[in-house]
């Protein structure tokens, strides 16, 4: 199983690099952030060719720890998911434990984030968003009901209790595997990179799976990626999860039907469990009003403001920062990223228009904050908007755009202040 994790976990961290912006324009436009990558991607192809080396998946581990941390604050769920898991990778052998333990924190969060309004309404859901694009990726017709928020709630919502039940736990790797492959499927937005992530860990709750066969398919698989990542963009990119699924997942799938003997959870040494209570803070960040970008949160319509939530069992949030109590209405920019916001109707938190000033010093902004209409010819220079923010709070409490709108659209991307 050591080896079959490694292999699988150096393709994941292959497919973040290719997925990533700063890869893409490390060439053109050197960064600290693309350079961790490249190093990422060499070390990623270093494990998938000797995944016995642990001393070789040991770097790999630390060097996603590093990326991650670079990545603030625009860090993606599954990056942080790979973090933690990787810290305890390089923290102990007998891993297993404390990442079986994040991944159903993680994941129970992920889930529980669905059960709103927004994303159970067909008209604005993630859900149906995402499955029309799928099929659209395809030249298929896209699902003609209402059901499909509904069912992949469901689903979701399914897979870390099967996972926590001894009894079960077979059954809910199969089915996260199922659900995260025809996720990966879409070549419209690549979600291979998260799909592989959980591809990794899912097996870890499965006893006997053996390394050999598998270890092999991942090892051709992460090669071909490593090669698309060099050499073709655009359509292969866009691809990597159907050649995902058909060389390396199925056979992982299929090897968990044949040895589906559930492995115990285990209890982790006492000093990693802060591992897990960490993906446990991060998961209450919305809901205090702390963050609300990387909770756990991604793709779910979950809108938690001012105290109030749009979520079924959490009407009301319990707000730790007044960050989010004075929203901003973007009405014109000439800064065109600004302007997004305008002709989209996103509202804006302060903080986060002043991370933007400290980028975008030059920008104007007509914007209108409790009831009153200001104009900025320069956001560095406005009294409010031009303040500058600490470090800390910019790069470790992000906060997104809110959908001011009855039922909070799908932002399916990061805007270029949240």
């Amino acid at each position: 199983m050591t080896e079959l994790f490694a292999g699988s976990w150096a393709v994941a961290a292959l497919l973040h690099v290719w997925a990533h912006p700063a890869s893409a324009g490390f060439t053109a436009a050197p960064t600290w952030t693309g350079l961790v990558h490249v190093l990422l991607a060499f070390a990623a192809l270093a494990v998938l060719l000797s995944p016995g080396r642990r001393d070789r998946l040991v770097v790999l581990c630390g060097l996603q720890v590093l990326s991650a941390a670079m990545e603030l604050p625009r860090l993606g769920n599954h990056w942080l998911l790979a973090a933690l898991v990787s810290a305890a990778v390089v923290t102990t052998r007998d891993f297993a434990a404390p990442a079986r333990l994040v991944l159903l924190t993680a994941y129970s969060f992920m889930a529980f984030s669905k059960l709103n309004t927004g994303f159970l309404d067909p008209a604005v859901s993630c859900g149906r968003f995402f499955a029309d694009e799928l099929g659209s990726s395809y030249g298929l017709p896209t699902p003609g009901t209402g059901a499909v928020p509904y069912l992949t709630a469901a689903v979701e919502c399914a897979i870390p209790v099967l996972l926590l039940v001894r009894r079960t736990r077979a059954a809910g790797v199969l089915l996260g595997l199922a659900f995260h492959g025809l996720i990966s499927l879409d070549r419209t937005h690549l979600f291979t990179d998260f799909s592989a992530v959980l591809y990794a860990l899912f097996p870890l709750f499965l006893a006997g799976v053996p390394d050999r066969r598998p270890r092999t398919l991942l090892a051709a698989a992460g090669l071909l990626v490593g090669f698309g990542l060099w050499t073709f963009p655009g359509e292969w990119a866009r691809s990597a999860g159907l050649l995902w699924w058909l060389v390396a997942a199925v056979p992982v799938a299929a090897a968990a039907v044949r040895h589906r003997a559930p492995a115990a959870l285990g209890r982790p040494h006492r000093g990693l469990m802060v591992l897990p209570v960490l993906a446990l803070l991060n998961g209450l960040t919305p809901y205090l009003e702390v963050k609300t970008a990387f909770g756990w949160n991604m793709y779910a319509n979950l809108r938690t403001v001012a105290g109030r939530s749009n979520h079924l069992l959490v009407p009301a949030t319990l707000p730790l920062s007044g960050a989010q109590r004075h929203l901003v209405e973007v009405i014109s920019s000439g800064d065109p990223a600004l302007g997004e916001y305008a002709a989209t109707g996103y509202l804006l938190a302060v903080p986060q228009l002043r991370a933007y000033a400290r980028i975008r010093p030059g920008s104007d902004l007509t914007y209108r904050l409790d009831g009153a209409e200001h104009h900025a010819s320069r956001l560095a220079g406005d009294p409010v908007l031009g303040r500058p923010l600490p470090w800390w709070r910019e790069r470790l409490l992000p906060l997104r755009a809110v959908d001011p709108g009855p039922g909070p659209r799908c932002q399916s991307g990061w805007g270029a202040a949240g």
